[in-house]
């Protein structure tokens, strides 16, 4: 037995055959008319600090539902997250939903995702013991460097370790 789909460009429809040989050469056919289904895709790129991924890997037909799961990394959360026409950032998908979830209806065209996530670390460097102090730079309330401040006044400290961690501090110079 052999199939056969032939589409129709013009109409969106196409002709199957469906056909089988005997061993006496005659054909049987039956050809019914199909609907061209188009489906298209969301395309999720690859994000620092997160991942987001669609409810399935397969295209989306117009009208669908898609589901978006949004999984932050460790120690990160979600500050953006947009949908737009694949092609022209100027046409947006709108998407609903709040926290880890949103959802949107599959439009007639390709979807992109874009997501932005942010570190909610403290900002705090922790500095190792053993880690070298490379570099002290001094500077003024108005930004300017200085030598090691010797007057009376408030000065900015920044202190450079070889571990590329950088740690800054207020100091008052009084006298006392």
């Amino acid at each position: 037995m052999q199939a056969t789909i032939t589409p129709n460009s013009f109409s969106g429809f196409g002709i199957f055959d469906i056909g089988s040989e005997s061993a006496k050469n005659r054909h049987m056919f039956r050809s019914l008319d199909v609907v061209w289904v188009k489906s298209y895709a969301v395309n999720i790129a690859s994000f620092t600090g997160g991942s987001v991924f669609a409810n399935k890997t397969d295209k989306f037909s117009a009208g669908e539902t898609v589901t978006l799961n949004i999984e932050p990394s460790s120690g990160y959360r979600l500050k953006n997250i947009s949908a737009y026409k694949t092609g022209d950032a100027g046409t947006p998908v709108g998407l609903t939903g709040s926290n880890n979830n949103r959802i949107f209806t599959m439009p007639a065209y390709d979807v992109t995702i874009v997501a932005e996530f942010f570190n909610e670390s403290t900002g705090i460097n922790v500095i190792e013991a053993g880690d070298l102090l490379v570099s002290t730079f001094y500077y003024n309330l108005q930004g300017a460097q200085l030598k090691k401040p010797q007057q009376f006044g408030v000065y900015i400290i920044k202190e450079t370790y070889q571990s590329g961690k950088v740690k800054v501090k207020k100091i008052c110079l009084n006298g006392d």
